[in-house]
């Protein structure tokens, strides 16, 4: 996903206890200007896993789902081979899992659904809240596997391997939402309230749901007591006792039944209050949702009694899985075609989870985890190590040459710099981000890379990978170069010669890196504008503000036709026809003519 929904939390926007006397007048007048709010609605906050569910940008196929939808978790592509075969098995998915197997529920929901889809647009980006058996998460929900909308908009993409890349123009109306939720057959958030809090009463008459009823009974005194208080701290007093009745409540996703069976109080994570003035968003959660102890008693239930049992379980799960990725991934590939690399998950899939022999082999392992949690522990760990292998191939004692680049946008001079790293290593990570920038709008470069950059840098740069990620694309390295230490020989950091002897030093690398093995591996490779090409990503911006697009041509990587260097200036202007709605290319036009008279 590449939008980070960020909510605050009431109480801590609102009620600062340690605030300053000026602050804390800041904070009577939010917590009043809340208060006042005509009608707020508030529904229960779900502790699942966050999934995105991408329309694609082709013709609707009625009769095969998976030509028109991409599935992903944290920017990782669920193909559908991956969850090809556990139809089978839903029920032992559904009682047992804690991993992976349950997105194949995802999928199979997809596909039942899939035929009544037709009328949602190209490009339209869901984000899901998916209630699953997952060690990381703070609830155990009696009613599992419930899917929820989050959030729709338009969406440029791009995919690369299992990658997803997206940038989506959020949309809030709140009537589409509903009528997505019916097409996909998926749930909107349980309704808590409805209305206005700034009286006791519109408190009583707003509530929604029986749970909160009891909740208001329960605390009605220091409801009372907060309403009807009379000094200059009522407001915080108010939000206070509202925080306490909307965070600590039993889960909608209970039943009596499920209270009776386990004896126990089934806890909500919170709530999330949605404004109608301002439309913003704040949270009330439960006191133990970040309560490191109360997720280790959780995490605890998958793991083995010892650290030395648990590291022998997965040193044992490791060694199964090079085992299975050396029979069925590629030795050196890269840029594998889409239906290639569904075909081969959905072999190591059913390996990993249907073959009698390494199902022998996971049951001989000591572990409290039942065998599909093995079977699934097992794939995803195969998964990674498939991935690995197309990103730099199996040789051990390579070079890799390290470049993380802004590229907004990509211009010559880091053509050059990959051309320069991909002759000096045996193999090179090119890491750039999905942001912009004021002079060129988040998305731009999606469009540019899919439609024109990349296939020319398969083309020049054979031994280079290509990573484009919402994520800090430094970042990114990092984690890339502690995860491949044991198979480089060193990893070769380029940049030019002021980012070398700031940011991207090696003193600075390696104290982000806090991994020696990987931090003695690291070299520089500095390398002055002189060497490669004098211009920047600035100046190429301003080519762009001030239409001066034969300059843009002079600059842009100039192994790119002329067909496509004007496909890019287009893109990147918001005039190529991939633009399709009239008033988005206005509001690009509109903001790259504003940049350009403020010049």
């Amino acid at each position: 996903m590449s939008t980070n929904i960020s909510i605050d939390d009431l109480k801590k926007t609102m009620i600062r206890p340690d605030a300053s006397p000026r602050a804390r007048a800041n904070d009577r007048v939010k917590a009043q200007e809340f208060l006042n709010d005509p009608s707020i609605k508030i529904v229960e906050k779900i502790d699942g896993t966050k999934l995105t569910l991408l329309r694609r940008n082709n013709a609707f196929d009625p009769d095969d789902y998976t030509k028109n939808w991409y599935i992903s978790y944290k920017g990782n592509v669920i193909y559908p081979g991956e969850a090809r075969g556990l139809s089978s098995r839903e029920d032992d998915v559904k009682s047992s899992s804690s991993g992976t197997a349950q997105y194949s529920l995802v999928h199979n929901h997809l596909a039942r659904v899939h035929s009544r889809t037709k009328t949602i647009p190209q490009g339209t980006e869901f984000f899901l809240e998916f209630v699953q058996r997952k060690p990381t998460i703070s609830r155990e929900y009696p009613q599992k596997h419930g899917i929820f909308l989050t959030m729709y908009g338009s969406s440029k993409y791009k995919v690369t391997g299992a990658y997803l890349v997206t940038n989506i123009a959020p949309e809030s109306g709140q009537p589409r939402l509903e009528e997505y939720s019916r097409i996909l057959e998926v749930n909107m958030y349980p309704a808590l309230f409805s209305g206005s809090l700034s009286s006791i009463g519109n408190l009583r008459d707003g509530i929604l749901n029986r749970v909160i009823q009891n909740r208001y009974v329960k605390m009605f005194d220091k409801l009372k007591s907060a309403y009807e208080d009379t000094t200059l701290d009522k407001p915080l007093k108010i939000v206070d006792a509202i925080y306490e009745v909307f965070s600590d409540f039993q889960t909608t996703l209970s039943t009596d039944a499920d209270v009776s069976k386990t004896g126990e109080y089934p806890a909500a994570e919170g709530s999330v209050f949605t404004t109608s003035a301002t439309q913003a968003l704040y949270k009330a959660l439960r006191f133990d949702q970040h309560d490191v102890e109360h997720r280790q008693v959780i995490k605890q239930k998958f793991r083995a009694e010892t650290r030395e049992i648990e590291q022998e379980y997965w040193n044992n799960i490791i060694a199964i899985s090079r085992e299975i990725s050396a029979e069925h991934a590629p030795s050196q590939r890269r840029n594998i075609p889409e239906a290639e690399l569904n075909q081969l998950l959905e072999d190591i899939h059913q390996e990993c989870y249907f073959d009698l022999a390494i199902s022998n082999r996971l049951g001989q392992l000591i572990h409290p985890k039942s065998l599909i949690q093995r079977q699934e522990d097992l794939f995803l760990t195969t998964k990674t190590q498939v991935m690995k292998r197309l990103e730099i191939g199996t040789e051990s004692g390579i070079s890799i040459g390290v470049y993380v680049v802004a590229g907004k946008p990509i211009h010559s001079g880091h053509w050059q710099m990959i051309r320069l790293a991909s002759s000096e290593c045996d193999e090179v990570l090119v890491i750039t981000s999905t942001a912009g920038r004021d002079e060129l709008p988040a998305g731009s470069m999606i469009d540019a890379w899919k439609a024109v950059l990349e296939p020319q840098f398969h083309n020049d740069y054979p031994n280079a990978t290509l990573i484009i990620s919402p994520e800090s694309p430094l970042h990114l390295a990092i984690d890339k170069m502690r995860q491949l230490k044991d198979v480089v020989s060193k990893f070769v950091i380029y940049s030019d010669d002021e980012d070398a002897r700031s940011k991207y030093s090696l003193s600075k690398l390696s104290d982000a890196l806090r991994d020696p093995a990987a931090a003695e591996k690291l070299q520089q490779r500095p390398v002055p504008r002189s060497e490669t090409v004098q211009i920047s990503g600035t100046r190429m911006r301003e080519f762009l503000v001030s239409n001066d697009h034969e300059s843009f041509n002079n600059f842009v990587p100039q192994t790119l036709s002329k067909e496509l260097k004007d496909k890019y200036w287009q893109i990147l202007k918001g005039e190529h026809e991939s633009i399709i709605d009239e008033s988005k290319k206005s509001l690009l036009h509109s903001l790259f003519e504003s940049i350009r008279k403020l010049r």
